[in-house]
């Protein structure tokens, strides 16, 4: 669903806005100057001036239901996500991230991701860190020795820690920690770690090529690195309807499996293992054999070859990359 709004004009309410769309109409509400006092009408913290066509009411917000773009608008919500980044992803995680379940899509990423890192860590516990860590849902699901996660929402570490009071952890495994904090920021610590994972994160860094160089320098030699994001190929072949909406947030650049390789690479990093995960896509070819009819007519034991065959060609939404810090 586009934005189709003049700046300026107060538009009536459109139902179906998607979750990428509700951010940025809040973050831009949240960055239009408050009105001065009026003989007319007294502002309230409820409503802001929006050109000289009347005024916006916050009450609206809530009820995702706001259409407040045009095209020649669009470059200021890029702007907004670079001076604000902290309270979009505030608000995305308060909205999206605060219950139990994150849903089917991310659910089944982060069981799938859980699985093949505590295959790795299970006869020899790693020191962990998890960048983007959100609120904590993968880091519910591992084995480690210690682990830490880092987000630059600090709404989001507060879900975490809240949802990892009482979680119980291997024998000998320290207590969970977690940090708000901006990854291009943060200072890179003396002790390095074993193992860094980054799920679903790295399209929205500002400087992919800075991120990749910090994960390097925060293992120690011959650490390990998992890493999963979107496969764009798939991500544009998957139909966007109003009952199953697209959720994006404030992605920088989605990568190929070429450039992921590429960034990944130029950080100093042997990638020995590149696959895609959770088959999925409603359009093109896709749409033909992602049909659940020929799932029904190969039976349930050929569909789950056939789902891994496509796994393994990248037909997969997720693109999962396991890499080793080289030894200099």
């Amino acid at each position: 669903m586009e934005l189709r709004a003049e700046y300026g004009l107060h538009v009536a309410p459109e139902p179906g806005l998607n979750r990428r769309d509700t951010c940025r109409l809040h973050i831009f509400n949240r960055l239009l100057p408050r009105p001065p006092p009026s003989s007319g009408e007294a502002p309230t913290p409820a409503k802001q001036r929006v050109g000289d066509s009347g005024w916006l009411d916050h009450s609206f917000i809530e009820y995702s239901q706001i259409c407040f773009y045009d095209p020649a608008q669009m470059e200021m919500t890029n702007q907004i996500r670079e001076t604000d980044e902290r309270s979009w992803w505030d608000f995305w995680n308060r909205s999206y991230r605060s219950g139990d379940d994150g849903g089917e899509i991310a659910n089944e990423l982060f069981m799938r991701t859980a699985a093949l890192i505590n295959q790795m860590t299970r006869t020899m516990p790693c020191r962990i860190l998890e960048i983007a860590c959100g609120g904590g849902s993968l880091s519910r699901l591992l084995t480690y020795a210690s682990y830490h996660g880092l987000d630059i929402s600090p709404a989001a570490i507060d879900i975490a820690r809240e949802k990892g009071q009482g979680v119980e952890r291997a024998a000998g495994a320290s207590v969970p920690t977690y940090e708000a904090s901006d990854f291009h920021d943060w200072p890179v610590p003396p002790d390095p770690f074993d193992m860094a994972i980054c799920v679903d994160a790295v399209a929205y860094f500002r400087d992919q090529p800075l991120a990749l160089k910090k994960m390097a320098q925060s293992l120690r030699p011959s650490g390990v690195l998992v890493m999963t994001t979107i496969n764009p190929y798939v991500y544009q072949r998957i139909k966007r309807t109003q009952a199953a909406p697209l959720q994006e947030g404030a992605v920088s650049h989605w990568l190929s499996r070429a450039e992921l390789h590429a960034l990944i690479r130029s950080a100093d990093f042997r990638i020995e293992h590149s696959f895609s995960l959770m088959p999925r896509g409603n359009r093109g070819i896709l749409r033909l054999i992602n049909a659940r009819r020929l799932d029904r007519a190969l039976g349930p034991r050929n569909a789950a070859l056939l789902r891994r065959l496509k796994e393994q060609v990248g037909l997969g939404q997720y693109r999962l990359v396991v890499a080793r810090k080289e030894v200099k």
